[in-house]
């Protein structure tokens, strides 16, 4: 990378997104009744593995990298995947020792999970995650002002921009009026970092890409 270029990455996906990939979602909800033991100790190893892999990346690449991260999605539009006691209990202890050690780096740790999460969101402050993406326009319970007056300065949000309809259906001028509206929202706290709220998807033009940016830079 350039001189004075800093990336914004880490290692893979996050405890509940992996676990449910060994298992699948339904049978990992079965062995949460049938198998509670096999249940609990898949998130035990899981988190782990992770944490000596995380280990192993910070040693070598963490001056690489300004903001460490993985994508975890807990939730979807209007509650969380698993029980909000499971979360609490399986995954955000594993999340608290990985983000330890990226504190131990100087670097903060922001976390992707996708859904509304709310229910957990003080144990993941407790936790130490430092920013969270994404506010999810799809979500109205992720509303902007709501999440300004909820949470202050205790935690930093990451995204907004709406990719679904804004950005490929508006006009580069309503996409820059959208960026300002955001923007002004988290203004007067500081605790927000722009963004689109997911990925940038094929059938949004350049022109609006463009104004986006441009308008980020503008407003900032």
């Amino acid at each position: 990378m350039p001189d004075g270029m800093k990336a914004i990455g880490g290692v893979g996906n996050g405890v509940f997104e992996i676990v449910q990939d060994l298992v699948g979602y339904e049978n990992l909800c079965i062995f949460s009744f049938e198998e509670p033991e096999l249940y609990a100790s898949l998130f035990e190893k899981v988190g782990q593995i992770l944490y000596e892999i995380w280990q192993w990346f910070l040693k070598n690449y963490s001056d690489v990298y300004c903001v460490c991260r993985f994508g975890d999605d807990l939730g979807y539009k209007s509650n969380t995947l698993l029980s909000h006691e499971d979360i609490r209990k399986h995954i955000i202890p594993q999340y608290a020792r990985i983000v330890d050690l990226v504190h131990q780096y100087g670097r903060p740790f922001l976390l992707h999970s996708c859904g509304k999460i709310f229910a957990v969101m003080e144990d993941l402050i407790d936790a130490g995650v430092d920013i969270l993406n994404p506010i999810q326009p799809c979500s109205k319970d992720m509303n902007p002002v709501n999440l300004r007056d909820t949470y202050r300065n205790r935690i930093v949000f990451h995204g907004g921009l709406d990719t679904q309809e804004i950005l490929p259906k508006c006009s580069p001028e309503q996409v820059a009026e959208e960026v300002r509206k955001l923007i002004d929202v988290f203004k007067p706290e500081g605790n927000y970092i722009f963004a689109a709220a997911h990925n940038i998807q094929t059938d949004v033009s350049a022109e609006n890409i463009d104004a986006m940016f441009t308008a980020a830079k503008k407003y900032k």
